[in-house]
């Protein structure tokens, strides 16, 4: 799976997400025999449970309940920041989809998606 698979359409990166099921650090850090701290843990562990991405954002799964994953397939672009529209109405909110598409564009799209892929490593 290449760097661009585990970059959310917005720009996050699916390795440093909680929700993503690569993201191990919660479990690795729970070391607590609690019973409903056990309880808390399953419901984040059951790849049933709402908060538990399996599929990834390009295959459809994940997502705040605002997200742009629709609107970059609709206008046919791989990241929202490559849309002739952003920031858009839809973005201006999200500080940090502007910074992070500052990055982008002071980077280029290669080496942004390296550092992506580096800040995956959790």
């Amino acid at each position: 799976m290449g760097a661009l698979d585990l970059t959310t359409f917005c720009g996050g990166s699916c390795g440093t997400c909680a929700r993503s099921s690569q993201h191990t650090a919660f479990r690795e850090a729970a070391a607590f025999d609690y019973a409903e701290f056990r309880k808390g843990l399953d419901f984040f562990a059951d790849p049933e449970s709402w908060l538990v991405c399996t599929k990834g954002c390009r295959n459809g799964d994940g997502g705040p309940p605002f997200c742009v994953r629709e609107c970059c397939r609709e206008h046919g672009v791989d990241l929202c920041f490559d849309c002739a529209d952003f920031p858009c109405e839809k973005t201006t909110a999200f500080a940090d989809m502007v910074s992070a598409a500052e990055d982008y564009r002071q980077l280029g799209r290669a080496e942004w998606l390296r550092r992506q892929s580096e800040n995956r490593a959790v």
